[in-house]
């Protein structure tokens, strides 16, 4: 008998202190915040979620939905089996018009700006369009499946940040940054002096917990005003091309969430930031596993 209390004692206590991390494991994972939470800790410009809809988080920048965009649950993004993204089949795109003042000092001294969001693409080639205006010269887009040539290229990115006589294009020539069929992270930073542009894209897994930069280019000697988004309409899910309204954009085909763009040149820690909240599970997760506990323990008290 005493034997038999004793193997309880060890089981339930063993019971006990598992418990004890599983609960301060998920206090943890809850203290550090949703992704949500982060990027919004971060000052977004715009921050659309497409969660049901193109609105904007701050209500300023809404995307009128042309075409065909579903939304597509049980993604499983950030953990989330409830979490829902845009869903686009090369038809549809959101129009949010002009940015305010967004990038319209891009080309004075120390302006800059971010477009970052999750990317689960679902093509091998074609011009997909993901974000971007370009107009009478005036150019900020950002292309999936499409190399630095802007040529053809599976899961390669094509950037191109232009006005008249200034500018960068260019992007990631390899097939190993936005993987088909899988979550990927992207932030695109462009900073602009009086006299230099600078572009970088940064990359990361689901899963991951820091950003990597994929691409870099640096122009120099060159001078005059930079693109702006104050007298363009703008694409979320395609590119627009001429006057707002005009309705040719170049879509994109694949899922696409969490986009924000920010009036700055957002750093590599408030990028690592999000990726770690992208890490922490759903309060909807973790209250299952809290609520798994007693039923653990309950278990091995049998």
């Amino acid at each position: 008998m005493i034997y038999f209390h004793r193997t309880i004692g060890v089981r339930l206590g063993f019971s006990v202190v598992t418990a004890g991390l599983i609960l301060l494991v998920a206090c943890s994972a809850a203290s550090a915040g949703s992704y949500d939470d982060a990027v919004k800790a971060s000052n977004p410009f715009a921050y659309w979620r497409f969660e049901d809809n193109g609105n904007d988080e701050g209500s300023t920048y809404n995307g009128t939905q042309v075409g065909t965009v579903n939304y597509a649950a049980g993604t499983s993004l950030f953990g989330d089996s409830g979490n829902r993204a845009a869903s686009f089949n090369s038809t549809g795109y959101f129009n949010v018009g002009t940015l305010g003042n967004l990038g319209t000092q891009l080309g004075t001294n120390g302006v800059g700006m971010t477009l970052e969001f999750w990317i689960n693409s679902s093509v091998t080639s074609g011009n997909m369009g993901v974000f971007g205006t370009s107009s009478g010269g005036n150019i900020c887009y950002l292309k999936t499946d499409r190399n630095s040539s802007n040529a053809d290229q599976d899961d390669a990115m094509f950037v191109s940040v232009t006005n008249n006589t200034r500018g960068v294009t260019g992007g990631t020539n390899t097939d190993s940054n936005v993987t088909d069929g899988t979550w990927n992270y992207v932030a695109l930073t462009i900073q602009f002096t009086a006299t230099t542009e600078t572009v970088d894209i940064y990359m990361a897994d689901a899963g991951d917990t820091t950003a990597t930069l994929r691409y870099h280019t640096s122009n120099t000697g060159v001078n005059g005003t930079g693109a702006n988004f104050s007298a363009y309409g703008v694409g979320l899910g395609g590119i627009s091309y001429g006057a707002v309204g005009s309705g040719n954009y170049v879509r994109f085909s694949g899922l696409l969430d969490e986009m924000a763009v920010y009036d700055k040149v957002l750093s590599t820690s408030d990028m690592d930031a999000h990726l770690l909240a992208s890490t922490v599970p759903e309060p909807a997760t973790m209250m299952l596993l809290l609520f798994g506990i007693p039923f653990a323990l309950r278990r091995r008290r049998k």
